[in-house]
C-alpha cells in the first residue's frame, strides 16, 4: 500500500491534501505536486519495491534535480512495508527546509493515513501517530541506506559488483545505475 500512496495521483492527494496535477505509475513520466512547486521525473519503477525519481523543487536553480530513492522493504512475512527514502542533490540553500518537508508534507501524513485507512495498529516505526506531536528529523535515528559510488566504466563496475556480491543491478540513465545489496542498503554508481 505504501507504493500506492505514492504513486496513485488520487491516493497521494488524499494523504498529503496536496494539489496532484500530475503523476503517472510509469518510467518517464512527468509529475507535479503542491500545484507545481514541486516536480519531477519517474526514472525506475519496480511496483512494491522501488521508485526513483529526479525530482526538483519550484525554488531551486534552474535546471537543478535532485534523485529521490524510496526502497520498499517488505517486514513481518509481508504484513508491513518499511520506507528507506534516499535524496540527494538537494542544494544547500534548501537542504534544512526539505528536509522538514518531507516529515511534515509526507511522511507524518503517510503514518497518519495508513492508521486510519488500512486498520494498522502501527505504521512508521519511527513517525508521531499523534496528530498534536509531529516527528522531526533530529529526532529519528538516522542510518547509512544509499551510498553512491563514482566509476569509470559503468559496465565493468556493474558486473563486478553484481559478480562479487550480489548486487541487483538496475540501469537508469547512461550516466547512473541504481543498485541493491540485498539488505537495507542500495545506492548508485555514477
Amino acid at each position: 500500500q505504501a507504493y500506492q500512496m505514492l504513486m496513485d495521483a488520487k491516493l497521494h492527494a488524499s494523504m498529503t491534501k496536496l494539489k496532484v496535477t500530475a503523476l503517472e505509475d510509469k518510467v518517464g513520466a512527468d509529475f507535479t505536486v503542491c500545484g507545481g512547486a514541486l516536480s519531477g521525473t519517474n526514472l525506475a519503477l519496480q511496483k512494491d519495491v522501488l521508485i526513483v525519481q529526479k525530482w526538483r523543487g519550484g525554488n531551486w536553480p534552474k535546471g537543478h534535480y535532485s534523485t529521490c530513492v524510496y526502497q520498499l522493504v517488505p517486514q513481518n512475512e509481508g504484513k508491513t512495508t518499511k520506507l528507506i527514502f534516499t535524496q540527494t542533490g538537494v542544494p544547500e540553500a534548501n537542504h534544512a527546509s526539505i528536509s522538514t518537508g518531507w516529515y511534515d508534507h509526507y511522511w507524518n501524513l503517510m503514518n497518519e493515513y495508513a492508521l486510519k485507512h488500512f486498520k494498522l495498529d502501527k505504521a512508521i516505526e519511527s513517525g508521531s501517530t499523534s496528530k498534536k506531536r509531529r516527528t522531526r528529523p533530529d529526532e529519528v535515528e538516522l542510518k547509512v541506506c544509499h551510498v553512491d559510488i563514482s566509476v569509470k566504466k559503468m559496465n565493468r563496475a556493474t558486473k563486478f559488483y553484481k559478480d562479487a556480491f550480489g548486487f541487483e543491478i538496475i540501469p537508469l540513465e547512461d550516466d547512473y545505475t541504481f543498485w541493491k545489496s540485498g539488505g537495507e542498503v542500495g545506492g548508485g554508481f555514477s
